[in-house]
Parts: structure tokens; sequence; C-alpha cells
């Protein structure tokens, strides 16, 4: 709409402005329709980063991040790194269903993504970090009613994070591996997209865009009572990721069924930015920022990336250093301790141990589960 706009007032004129906001400008399809032309796998490896120096601020003293001090708590690094995550799923996500040449083979190139690496970090952990560093013997770690729990989390579709007599004096909790819950969901919203794609009804997309602003109202109006009503049928019901995360999935989501229409450019991302600015100012960034952070992420994907490409990683480590971060950091605070170390030494030390279990999940794991998405059809 913007650059209709533009072409409009500035119609037959061959000025630098025009050449800025309308032919730089690039569509949704545009940025996705070739890697060259986009920097996604640096951006989801930026946001891996951003979630662990998050954590970093959990494991040390200085309990609040810089972004989360600096928007007075309007946002974190945390928020950030998985909007980032969330976002682009939903749009590059939605891209493999339209491409897949049928819905099995779009759940088994979902399947062979997410589940390889998952395994490898929660099978690590039950058999290689949990008994090296729990306080039980080995008989009663391996026998221990938590132990078989953890092991349910293979599913993906419920995660535990207890492991017997592990992290029992972690400075945040003895979680084992936190984050794990975002792949649960991944996978539940890769479901949910599916029944939706295949389904034929009316509307669907104005039904998108009504459970993005209901999931805006929810949280921040109607959250106890949603969250008590849904845990009369399920108990250990949590609602938070359902409305803080998954709007941004289904925005990715529309992001592509407007692929042609949607527009990136500079005028656009700085228009976005100033009204992030001013909304955190107002407390009303929880109205925008579902419209914001889509736009900038956008924009920073689609930003120089033969420069981008330079210094990004020819192996996607952003899913390996995902799911290993959190069990380092927790390792490396119980050899520190929490007052030895700063955050940012913390998340230095962090990204530099998990970088081999990255590349061994990519290399071993990732990369070769990938190979076999043509096998069904």
């Amino acid at each position: 709409m913007a650059a209709i706009i533009l072409r409009f007032y500035f119609h037959n004129q061959n000025t630098k402005l025009e050449k800025i906001f309308l032919y730089r400008s690039k569509t949704v399809q545009q940025v996705i329709e070739n890697e060259k032309f986009n920097n996604f796998k640096f951006m989801r490896l930026l946001a891996a980063c951003m979630v662990i120096f998050y954590h970093s601020y959990a494991f040390t003293n200085e309990k609040n991040d810089p972004l989360k001090v600096i928007t007075n708590g309007a946002i974190s690094f945390s928020y950030l790194g998985l909007a980032i995550f969330f976002f682009l799923s939903g749009l590059l996500v939605t891209q493999s269903f339209y491409h897949s040449s049928s819905w099995r083979n779009f759940l088994w190139k979902r399947f062979l993504r997410l589940y390889p690496a998952a395994w490898l970090a929660i099978l690590t952990c039950m058999f290689i970090l949990g008994p090296l560093v729990t306080v039980f013997p080995f008989v009663k770690y391996f026998t221990n009613d938590l132990f078989f729990q953890y092991a349910s989390s293979l599913s993906l579709v419920r995660v535990t994070y207890l492991l017997p007599g592990v992290f029992l004096h972690s400075p945040v909790d003895p979680s084992v591996n936190s984050p794990l819950w975002s792949i649960s969901l991944e996978l539940k919203l890769y479901l949910g997209l599916l029944i939706f794609a295949i389904l034929r009804f009316p509307f669907k997309k104005t039904i998108l865009v009504f459970l993005i602003i209901a999931a805006v109202f929810i949280e921040h109006f109607f959250y106890n009572a949603t969250e008590n009503a849904v845990k009369n049928f399920y108990n250990g019901f949590v609602l938070y990721p359902y409305v803080a995360y998954a709007p941004y999935f289904l925005i990715g989501v529309l992001y592509f069924i407007y692929h042609n229409k949607i527009v990136s450019n500079l005028f656009i991302a700085l228009g976005a930015l100033i009204i992030t600015c001013i909304s955190i100012k107002l407390n009303l960034f929880f109205l925008t920022r579902l419209i914001v952070i889509p736009i900038l992420v956008l924009y920073a994907s689609s930003l120089k990336p033969t420069l981008i490409k330079k210094i990004t990683p020819k192996p996607d480590l952003s899913y390996g250093l995902y799911v290993f971060a959190y069990p380092v950091q927790q390792v490396i605070s119980q050899i520190t301790g929490t007052t030895n170390i700063a955050a940012w030494k913390m998340t230095l030390l962090c990204i530099i141990c998990t970088l081999p279990f990255a590349f061994f999940s990519w290399y071993l794991v990732e990369k070769k589960a990938l190979s076999f998405k043509r096998r069904m059809r």
C-alpha cells in the first residue's frame, strides 16, 4: 500500500527518494523465493543468541537484560528472539506446505526438521549429562519416575523438564532444558496449519486475523479467566505461549498468503521503528508489537544479503544452538557459580561450548535427516 501511494505521488519523477523508497522495495515473495535474496539463516542464528543472552542474565546476579531495562519492561531479548523464530516459522512453513506434493510429504518434512535434533538433545541429557551430574546413584537415577517422564518428552507433544537429582542447586530452577516448550508449541502450530489448510470453510483469512486480535485481548485483559477455564479440561495447560508467541506464527502465515502484496522497504521499516518507540513510551507496545516486529524482521531479513551471508556460517546452526544451550548454561553455572561470571561472559562461554554440539547436530543428524525429505510423496 505504501509503495502504491508513493508511486502515485512521484508519478513520472525520477528522484533519489523514489529510487530509495520504490525501486528498492521488495515483496515477501521476492524475499523468500531464493536464499540468495534473504538472511533467514542469519536471523534465526541471531534469534537463538538472543534467547541465550536472556537466559544468561537469569543465571547471574544481573537479573534484567539491557533490552528489558531500556524499554521499561516492554520487551526482552528472549521475547524478541522467540518472536523472530515464530514469525519466520509461520512464513517459511506455510511456503513449505504449498510447495509440498501432499499433506503426508509436508508432515514428513516437518518431522525431519523438528524431531531428530530435539531427540538428540533429549537423549544426550538423559543418558550422558544426567548420569554425569546427578546426585543420585546410577540405579536410582535410571529407575526414578522423573527419568521416564523426561523420556516422554520425545513425543514433543507434552514436554517435561526434570531429571532425577540433576541441577538441584541451580540458581534458576532444576529444569534441564526449559526452551523445549517452544518446540512443542511449534509442533502444535504445524498440525494446526495443516488442518486449517486442508479443511474447506469460508473466511479463512478473516478467522486468522480474528485469532491474532483475540490473542492480544486475552493476554492483556482476560488471561486468568481464560487459563482457568481451559484448566478445567486440562490441568497442566499454560496459556501464555499461545497468546504471546503463536500470533507471530499466524502473522507469518498471513504474510505468505499475501506474499505478492506485502512490501518491505526502508520507508516502511523506519515507520515501524518510530511506532515502536512511541508505543513503548506510551505503554502501548502490546498493541503494536504484532505489527512492527514482523515488519522489522522482514526488512532485516532482506537487508544486504550478500554481505550478511559472508559472516553467516554455511551450516544451519540455529536449531542445534537453541536446543543444547540451556543444559550447557546449567553446567557452566554449576561449575563457575553465579557471582563469579558476568552475563555477557556467560553468553560468550555458552555459545563457544554449545557450538560443537550444534555442528554435530547439523552435520550428523539434521542435514542427514533432511536428505530423506523426498522419500515420502
